[in-house]
């Protein structure tokens, strides 16, 4: 939206003639990221063994005002004070499959995302989240037992046991890219990932939204394939692709394979830009 600046200059010469000098100015962009799905690439900067080998992920992500008078005041909502959430698919496919074998993390009081307040107003194009103003997202989830078969379905519904996993996700230094151009659709920070003991740290970039795009047949049914032109912001009927990406066509994007969030051993694929953030063609 624009903010209008209106100067009235009236001059009556003759027949009655009024004379409207007008300005525009952009406001600023207000902090605030996409809501939903980021897809995100790691970059290892240090650590070795099991937790070193991340290299995508997708990320839930949530902006959101505080209210004027206080938590459930019922006030309206805070413009100049905004926060984010940010949670991990690994912990939210560790709970989902917990939850279908009726296990839960050994302490209640983890979390399965974390957060942190923005700033009002973007400096130099980035709203910077330089720490959590919440616990780190955890889960230490004991052993989960396997899921049998179940014989009145056709398919083979088992699923297989999980071993006793820990995760912390603990992120600093994130930047929110937020421009009349961009408004909070890439990210990039740090992370200080711990799986089981084994602690790794990474620099992170993501893009809104994650977008999959793996090829499908004239049928629709996956490939195990990319299919760059999914990660078109343009829908391409005769190509069976029905919708856009989403994906801002500014950005330079690819389609790459991404790790698997849990046990499965299928390949699954998502845009991702090809440049450090910002990253524009």
């Amino acid at each position: 939206m624009k903010k209008l600046a209106w100067t009235f200059a009236t001059s009556l010469i003759g027949a009655s003639t009024v004379v409207v000098a007008t300005s525009c100015e952009q406001p600023p962009v207000l902090c605030t990221c996409g809501r939903g799905d980021f897809a995100a690439q790691y970059s290892l900067v240090s650590g070795t063994g099991e937790c070193s080998t991340l290299k995508y992920e997708i990320l839930g992500m949530n902006a959101y005002s505080f209210e004027k008078d206080g938590p459930n005041t019922g006030s309206m909502a805070d413009w100049n004070r905004g926060a984010v959430a940010i949670g991990s698919e690994r912990i939210g496919w560790l709970i989902d499959r917990a939850a279908e074998s009726m296990v839960s993390d050994l302490d209640p009081a983890h979390k399965l995302y974390t957060g942190g307040d923005f700033p009002k107003e973007p400096t130099s194009d980035f709203c910077a989240v330089p720490t959590m103003k919440m616990p780190d997202a955890e889960i230490n989830m004991p052993m989960i037992p396997s899921v049998p078969d179940d014989p009145m379905t056709p398919t083979d519904d088992s699923k297989p046991a999980v071993e006793a996993t820990h995760y912390v996700y603990k992120w600093s230094n994130l930047q929110y890219l937020v421009r009349p151009d961009a408004i909070g659709t890439q990210l990039k920070g740090d992370l200080e990932y711990t799986h089981n003991g084994c602690t790794a740290k990474y620099t992170m970039k993501a893009v809104y939204p994650a977008r999959n795009c793996e090829k499908v047949d004239d049928a629709g049914n996956p490939t195990g394939m990319p299919d760059p032109e999914r990660c078109s912001p343009v829908a391409q009927p005769d190509k069976k692709i029905f919708e856009g990406s989403g994906i801002s066509p500014d950005f330079p994007v690819e389609c790459v394979e991404f790790d698997p969030a849990g046990l499965s051993t299928a390949k699954r694929f998502y845009c991702m830009i090809t440049k450090d953030v910002p990253a524009f063609k």
